[in-house]
């Protein structure tokens, strides 16, 4: 007989159930599957024709998260720059979740050395055992650049609304403003340049990074699209200044920086949200000392020197640590996290039990197995490996992107090129090169495809 689940494939190692010679591991997947039919399984199926890349012998396995991904060219960036790392064989990213799955060889590189590594451009990698606090802090971080980028862009748009709008909508003359000819042309655009060039060269960093590390790994990203538009409309708007022009378009770089900023930060927290709970339930289920009985001594061990055939003593309101059997006593058990089983289910000597399940009522000892396994460990790899691997859709919109992005770039200049060669004014064909670069970024790829 399979021992594996009809619907969701996992191993059944408690009493099965059965529907018309189906075999299900809880009444969750048999309701799932009478409802939807076999059809539900062409999506399993599909799903399944993607392997991930499994370790070798001499191998390990870890995953990260990883702040500043914006779109899915970031996780091509990402992965091409951490296979250049010495002992890093394979990486997997997911911009959606900020994650990436790591394969390295730990005699050439420690795990704990993984996080400064896959730090750079920008970008800023987090191990999932000790990521909460410095992400705290980061997070605070990022909202505080996120309300200096939008005050300094406020600051800029208003000066430029206030003082050149106006003339450039024909509402007033030259003439008319020749008693503040001096604060309109001099001051206020040195003022603008102060306040647009605070942004770009700080907050606007990142950015910057990002379109550097592109051209230097030759893999062209979103960050190349803004970064030409943004540092376009700021030095045409630098050369007017010192020229005694009155074109000027510091608030078009100092707008740029501050709405990525801010859809950026947005971007970020939605990111923490939608999985944070799971991790939250994972972290809490996941142990890291046990009590085991030894020669008829109880003793605290760490998880992972627990050895096949130990005696392991759970107490009431405890988590089973790994699947074993029970050999004394007899207990409620909350299995919802494993099985979606609402109500506590009753167990005793002879019975199996699974690793994250919870000793609601009464306290037992179980034998481990030949094998030291845990069906919330299972879990838990198998979400992580969600978190960081693209779905067949989004490798579709990574190589759909990859080709978009030069495409917009020779887009933006053949378009300045035409309006120049048939006579308009050189600001204005800048200008519509520029607004060809940033309402084309490939951001709207990546939210098409969570």
């Amino acid at each position: 007989m399979n021992n594996n689940c009809k619907l969701c494939d996992l191993p059944i190692h408690l009493r099965p159930i059965t529907d018309n010679g189906n075999v299900f591991c809880c009444h969750g997947c048999l309701s799932v599957f009478n409802t939807f039919g076999p059809q539900i399984l062409e999506n399993s199926n599909q799903t399944k024709q993607y392997r991930p890349v499994k370790p070798k012998s001499d191998e390990m396995e870890t995953y990260l998260k990883i702040d500043g991904m914006h779109c899915s060219s970031c996780e091509v960036l990402i992965k091409k720059l951490a296979e250049m790392v010495e002992g890093i064989s394979y990486v997997s990213t997911n911009y959606a979740t900020s994650s990436a799955r790591v394969i390295y060889k730990p005699k050439l590189i420690k795990e704990s050395d993984l996080v400064g590594k896959l730090s750079f451009a920008g970008y800023k990698a987090y191990s999932y055992k000790d990521q909460n606090f410095e992400r705290s802090i980061e997070s605070d971080r990022s909202l505080l650049k996120t309300i200096i980028a939008a005050t300094l862009a406020g600051i800029v748009m208003m000066l430029n609304i206030a003082f050149f709008y106006p003339l450039d909508l024909g509402l007033v003359s030259m003439e008319e403003l020749k008693p503040l000819a001096y604060m309109n042309f001099y001051i206020v655009p040195r003022v603008m340049f102060f306040f647009t060039s605070i942004l770009i060269f700080t907050i606007g960093m990142p950015i910057m990074r990002g379109a550097y590390i592109g051209i230097r790994a030759l893999t062209l990203n979103m960050d190349n699209l803004l970064a030409i538009a943004i540092l376009s409309a700021y030095g045409y708007s630098v050369v007017q200044m010192f020229m005694g022009g009155i074109d000027y378009y510091f608030d078009v770089s100092s707008m740029i920086v501050g709405v990525v900023s801010v859809g950026r930060y947005f971007e970020h927290t939605a990111k923490i949200n939608a999985t944070s709970e799971l991790n939250t339930i994972i972290n809490n289920w996941s142990l890291s000392e046990v009590h085991v009985i030894r020669n008829g001594i109880a003793m605290n061990v760490q998880i992972e020197d627990l050895k096949p055939q130990d005696i392991v003593l759970i107490k009431e309101g405890e988590v089973v640590p790994v699947n074993g059997e029970i050999v004394i006593g007899q207990a409620a058990i909350d299995e919802s996290l494993i099985t979606g089983e609402p109500f506590p289910v009753s167990r005793t000597i002879g019975d199996k039990v699974l690793g994250g399940v919870t000793i609601v009522e009464g306290e037992v000892q179980i034998a481990t197995g030949d094998e030291i396994v845990s069906q919330v460990e299972n879990l838990s790899h198998i979400f992580r490996s969600m978190q960081s691997s693209a779905s067949g859709s989004t490798s579709i919109v990574d190589r759909i992107a990859r080709i978009f992005v030069p495409l917009v770039l020779l887009l933006a200049f053949t378009v300045t090129a035409i309006m120049l060669i048939n006579g308009v004014e050189v600001t204005f064909a800048l200008l519509a090169g520029m607004t060809t670069l940033i309402v084309s970024c490939p951001c709207t790829f990546g939210l098409a495809t969570p």
